[in-house]
């Protein structure tokens, strides 16, 4: 017998929860030998066995005992259940899920990795919009994966983020501060705004290039030829890279057709940055609107080749070159 999707999360962990009492205790109503009831009684469960008094005891207990500490901060969604009842019990986003279970990963296998405690990371992501009337705008195919991915890294490696994104269509990075915004120049406010707390500027936003010079008052209509005159937005890595301190290390990222190095290096000399993760878009698969992608990691002296990997892989690579850029400023800092 198949138990309906909502319930199965919530009665596999009260198994697992029962389990590790003492066995010469009375079976659980939970336990697999109940799982001959009816259908209507698994059903419940979703919401029993989240106001059951008792789990929350074994949950605390188990807690105490550090046995379940990897179920700490992942809460069971509140809303419609299979059974037709509403309350806490239904399966969480698949998403929250992921993003819970590499926290406690990043947290219990590697308890020592907390490499940029005391930095505050100003990270960007998503595609910015450029209206050009009030129901069209310039964009691009950016999901904000790579930016919502580092930012979500650096706060699992003890870091304070602060995340200015465009529009995207994902959750906010657990304990990050989220600052939405829609244009180019919306951004480079924010960003300006906030650059003096940071320490790290990570600039993993797809920011247009171009807006239009006149924004249309009404809806264009399909009635003639369009002339669309376009102007340059703010360059917003410039003006970090400008007004930033002494200390502040900026990152900035590349989107090319290939991996052009030459192109990308002497973009990080021109915008000033002190590295720029190179990403090839030409590739199906990988980068815009993906899960996956592969980078290079350049600065003035070094390139390390980050293979095609998840972008959760790649942000914690781009986060392990930041660390030790990081470092070798600092060395270089005492040996002056």
């Amino acid at each position: 017998m198949a138990l309906p999707m909502p319930a199965v999360e919530p009665v596999t962990r009260a198994i697992f929860f029962f389990s590790c009492r003492s066995m010469d205790e009375p079976p659980a109503p939970t336990s697999c030998a109940s799982l001959e009831r009816s259908q209507s009684d698994i059903d419940r469960y979703g919401v029993d066995l989240v106001n059951d008094s008792v789990l929350h005891h074994e949950t605390h207990a188990l807690h105490q005992a550090d046995i379940v500490d990897w179920v700490a901060g992942y809460r069971d969604d509140v809303g419609d259940l299979a059974c037709g009842m509403v309350g806490p019990g239904r399966l969480a986003e698949i998403e929250t899920i992921v993003q819970a279970v590499l926290e406690q990963l990043d947290r219990r296998v590697a308890p020592l990795r907390r490499d940029l405690a005391g930095e505050i990371i100003l990270a960007t992501a998503g595609g910015t919009r450029e209206a050009i009337d009030p129901v069209r705008y310039l964009g691009n195919r950016s999901s904000g994966r790579m930016g919502y991915a580092v930012a979500a890294a650096a706060e699992r490696r003890g870091a304070r983020v602060i995340l200015v994104s465009a529009p995207t269509a994902l959750a906010p990075p657990p304990r990050c501060e989220l600052l939405p915004v829609e244009t180019a120049e919306d951004m480079h406010a924010a960003v300006l705004y906030r650059l003096p707390e940071a320490t790290i500027v990570v600039k993993a936003a797809a920011v247009a290039d171009f807006r239009a010079r006149h924004v249309a008052a009404d809806k264009l209509h399909r009635d003639a030829p369009r002339v669309l005159e376009l102007e340059p937005t703010e360059d917003i890595t410039r003006s970090v890279a400008e007004h930033k301190g002494p200390g502040t290390l900026l990152i900035a990222f590349a989107a090319e057709m290939g991996f052009d190095i030459a192109r990308a290096r002497e973009k990080l000399l021109r915008k000033g940055a002190d590295a720029i993760v190179l990403n090839d878009i030409s590739g199906t698969g990988i980068g815009f609107d993906s899960d996956r992608n592969a980078a290079i990691f350049l600065t003035q002296e070094s390139e390390v080749h980050l293979a095609e990997s998840s972008k959760n892989e790649i942000a914690s690579q781009i986060l392990d070159q930041v660390s030790t850029l990081r470092s070798h400023r600092l060395l270089l800092q005492e040996l002056r």
